[in-house]
């Protein structure tokens, strides 16, 4: 399922991707929206058993879908190591860090440490757990994740077959308490269990709704 959440047709992509994959479905939103609503109609329309999602600036290895479906034997939801890449300007690679934790959920409240190009849960889970929260401008993928793995079987793979390319907006935090955001060049190397990756404003606009619900 491609969902288009921009107001281009993109029509030229789709066949491509067609060529390749012949069964691959076009959802096209009739307006542009936030990422969370994408997720949520994207689901809405998938016929799979298994959801797994790639947004449009990360890779998976060719092995990636085999990998994690293999291994997913009876969980809830499963993730992968991944591959972080950090691109220059001009899309060469500059340098590559690479990320696993196990699965720890008093960790994950204090920060995200699971990449959404990494993990495949099941179809049922999010009607079981609820929707991507679309009152988040961001964050919506950890808020769903302390949802979707709250005493549920989560299987953590120790492989590396996801790729995150961070843009130049995305800032890494070391906790939810921090508010001072760092950029991705200079913190990566820094790269530890006690940080998540945040999107495009400092941790502490995250807030109240999710603090007060789980702390």
């Amino acid at each position: 399922m491609l969902v288009n959440m921009n107001e281009s047709p993109m029509t030229s992509i789709v066949e491509e991707m067609r060529t390749h994959l012949p069964i691959v479905r076009h959802l096209r939103l009739k307006r542009a929206c936030s990422r969370p609503a994408a997720l949520n109609r994207g689901i809405e329309s998938a016929r799979g058993r298994l959801i797994t999602i790639l947004d449009d600036d990360n890779l998976w290895e060719p092995d990636h879908l085999g990998n994690i479906v293999g291994n997913f034997k009876g969980a809830d939801l499963a993730y992968t190591g991944v591959r972080i890449q950090t691109l220059t300007p001009d899309g060469k690679l500059m340098q590559e860090q690479t990320h696993y934790l196990p699965f720890d959920f008093n960790r994950l409240l204090e920060a995200n440490f699971i990449f959404t190009v990494a993990t495949a849960f099941r179809r049922a889970l999010w009607d079981e757990v609820g929707r991507y929260d679309e009152g988040f401008p961001v964050y919506e993928d950890w808020e769903f994740l302390i949802r979707a793995t709250h005493q549920r079987e989560v299987r953590a793979l120790t492989t590396y077959s996801a790729i995150s390319r961070p843009s130049p907006a995305t800032f890494i935090c070391v906790s939810t308490r921090r508010t001072s955001p760092m950029n991705v060049p200079a913190a990566a190397p820094r790269y530890s269990g006690n940080t998540g990756i945040c999107a495009t404003r400092p941790v502490h606009d995250f807030n109240v709704r999710l603090l007060a619900q789980w702390w």
